[in-house]
Order: structure tokens, then sequence, then C-alpha cells
């Protein structure tokens, strides 16, 4: 990922846990437009966490 991608990322990072507290607060924690935007942010802080592992450590 280069810097800029890396950047936009955290900001979409941003934006969902900022979605999924608001929903949280208004819907509660299990609520299943919470759960659905929680699995969106998983997936999001999971390609981050992929995208910093060296290439050789991913498939080992």
């Amino acid at each position: 990922m280069t810097a800029n991608s890396t950047q936009y990322t955290m900001s979409l990072i941003e934006e969902k846990r900022q979605e999924m507290i608001n929903l949280a607060l208004s819907n509660g924690l299990t609520h299943q437009e919470t759960v659905k935007i929680s699995q969106q942010l998983d997936s999001l802080l999971n390609l981050m966490h992929l995208d910093e592992q060296p290439l050789k450590t991913r498939y080992a």
C-alpha cells in the first residue's frame, strides 16, 4: 500500500469506527446494523494489518 492509500484506508477505518459507535449508542451493541458495521470495520482492519506484514510471512 502506498502512503496515500494507507492514509485513505485509515480514514475509512475512522469513519466506520465512528459510525459503529453511533449505531451502538442508539441501537445497542447487538443490533443487526451495529454488527454489520462492526464486521465491515473488522475487514478494513484486517486489510490494513495484512498490508503491514512482509510478503514472505503472509503465506508461511
